[in-house]
């Protein structure tokens, strides 16, 4: 079952080293042991890191990200979104509506945006 949680701010790390090689194409690196902190690019409340710990370091398969608008649903997603693209996995974000998916990938660090395909609309306009 999904875990939930309630998201809010406070001070994080940047991923953008941690994701050279993957930009490179080098081999993605071995995954990090569970007591090694997680590296985000954006800030992360307790809740935020709680969620990107839980997915990837108790390999929980999927997260819901719930709550009212200001509470930083899209700062965990581009969080956990980069948290697993610095151990080598690959990601699927869906959304309702694209206007969300949008939102996220403009949050994205620069160097990680590249990497997201928007499929939510026609073959032609699925490489932006």
């Amino acid at each position: 079952e999904p875990q939930r949680a309630k998201t809010a701010s406070s001070p994080g790390r940047g991923v953008l080293s941690s994701l050279r090689g993957l930009l490179t194409g080098a081999p993605p690196p071995p995954t990090r042991p569970a007591d090694v902190s997680l590296t985000l690019p954006l800030p992360a409340s307790a809740a935020q890191r709680r969620l990107t710990h839980i997915l990837l370091r108790e390999r929980r398969p999927a997260a819901v990200v719930e709550g009212p608008p200001g509470t930083g649903k899209t700062q965990s997603i581009v969080n956990v979104v980069c948290a697993y693209l610095s151990e080598g996995k690959r990601v699927l974000v869906t959304s309702k509506g694209a206007p969300a998916l949008s939102v996220v990938r403009a949050r994205m660090p620069e160097a990680v945006r590249g990497l997201c395909v928007d499929v939510s609309g026609g073959e032609g306009d699925g490489m932006r």
